[in-house]
């Protein structure tokens, strides 16, 4: 088990950051407010935009953990 802060409260999701279902995000909630959308459906996840490494594993260059 690697050191650092670990939560209690869920089980994160370990994976392929680009995984397909997450490009599609935008499409399901399209017909959403923008109050009503999660803010994974309103950052303009791309497969097109460069990953970097950050401290907490590839990040799309541009977001916030970049």
């Amino acid at each position: 088990m690697e050191g650092g802060v670990r939560s209690t409260l869920y089980k994160g999701l370990v994976g392929d950051p680009l995984d397909i279902s997450l490009l599609l995000i935008g499409d399901m909630y399209k017909d959403f407010s923008i109050r009503e959308k999660p803010l994974a459906a309103t950052m303009g996840i791309s497969d097109e935009k460069t990953l970097v490494e950050t401290a907490f594993g590839l990040a799309q260059r541009g977001s916030v953990l970049s």
